[in-house]
């Protein structure tokens, strides 16, 4: 009963460990398993068996080797994840030490982002406040100025009306000019006909006394020249 529990425990561990059974990962293809041998058909007992007889496997020549070149293996496999979890060791003490710059960048830019977000709200209140003045008084010069374009309308409306009253009131003023040029002109035209005829009569006047006088001037000279 002792045996068979030592070699129970033996096979667990081996199973544990990966070389049970034949085709396990660390097995190599090498019978790792322990079982108790049949005994032979002429002695049906155990007793006077060599001890390495008594086991299905040879535990010297074949199991004794290959677990102390896996015990090495085991050995080296565990230095290298020693060294391997140093590594990782470190390289978590660096992420730890990166998330604490981080840390404390990301709280050092959550105090400027609140102090933004406040300065934000105070420009935003005041641009708010700014903004109504504004849209107050841009309303306020909306209505001068459609005062303005209503009153720059009616005065374009009279301008046009005063302008279409001075065409005509032009028109009627050349009307009458040229009428009354014409008129002039025939007054000309006239009074030069009538000084042209009186100045006529007059030379034909002054002619006909002229000859008068002549005529009664020889007639005065024929009366002396016949008293004499």
């Amino acid at each position: 009963m002792l045996w068979t529990k030592r070699v129970q425990t033996y096979n667990g561990i081996a199973y544990k460990i990966g070389i049970i059974p034949q085709t396990a990962p660390r097995a190599r293809n090498t019978a790792f398993e322990l079982d108790f041998a049949s005994p032979l058909e002429s002695n049906k007992t155990w007793l006077g068996c060599q001890p390495h007889k008594l086991v299905s496997v040879d535990l010297r020549a074949g199991v004794k080797p290959m677990l102390s070149q896996l015990r090495q293996d085991l050995g080296t496999e565990v230095h290298e994840h020693q060294n391997e979890s140093i590594r990782l060791t470190e390289l978590l003490d660096q992420v730890n030490e990166g998330l604490n710059d981080k840390k404390e960048e990301l709280e050092a830019l959550e105090a400027r982002l609140g102090s933004t977000i406040e300065q934000f709200n105070e420009i935003k209140d005041t641009t708010t406040a700014e903004s109504s003045a504004s849209n107050a008084q841009a309303e306020t010069l909306e209505r001068d100025l459609a005062m303005m374009r209503n009153s720059a309308q009616n005065g374009l409306i009279q301008l046009d009306q005063r302008a279409q009253s001075v065409s005509i009131e032009y028109e009627q003023l050349v009307h009458s000019t040229n009428a009354l040029r014409e008129e002039l002109i025939r007054d000309v035209v006239k009074t030069l006909d009538d000084v042209i005829q009186f100045k006529l009569h007059i030379q034909t006047s002054l002619e006909s006394l002229d000859a008068e006088a002549n005529e009664t001037g020889e007639e005065d000279g024929c009366q002396g020249a016949s008293l004499n």
